[in-house]
């Protein structure tokens, strides 16, 4: 306790915030990591587009930091925080109910695509594909 409020100014009371906050972050950094080399394992399957997939992510991160900034300036944090997860939390369901439906839908094609390396999603690394 004493070597953290000599390297940080911090008071008792703001002790729990700060932890949770280096969580937070932490989480935030790590799910970044992870996520990582599958998003460039997809961009890679086609090179030439990479530098548009980067340029349409940008945009979109933009404007999408743009809305965020607007809604919560106008909005209280007791009513937009509940708000917001409902929101990721209905991405989430979406998500598992449209994956969970492609693969019941499309069966072997799924698969297909998958072999094909059509998905991003591959047995062997990518040096090792042929065809």
């Amino acid at each position: 306790m004493n070597l953290l409020r000599k390297i940080v100014d911090v008071r008792a009371d703001e002790l729990r915030a700060l932890w949770l906050g280096f969580l937070f972050f932490f989480v935030v950094l790590a799910g970044y990591y992870v996520i990582r080399p599958i998003r460039d394992n997809i961009g890679a399957q086609q090179f030439e587009n990479l530098w548009w997939m980067f340029t349409v992510v940008l945009v979109a991160m933009i404007v999408a930091n743009a809305l965020f900034s607007m809604i919560v300036a106008r909005m209280s944090r007791r009513r937009f925080i509940p708000i917001a997860y409902r929101f990721f939390i209905l991405n989430l369901i979406i998500f598992f109910v449209v994956g969970r439906w492609m693969l019941f839908c499309l069966g072997e094609r799924f698969q297909s695509f998958r072999d094909r390396g059509l998905l991003g999603i591959h047995d062997r690394p990518v040096h090792d594909r042929t065809g």
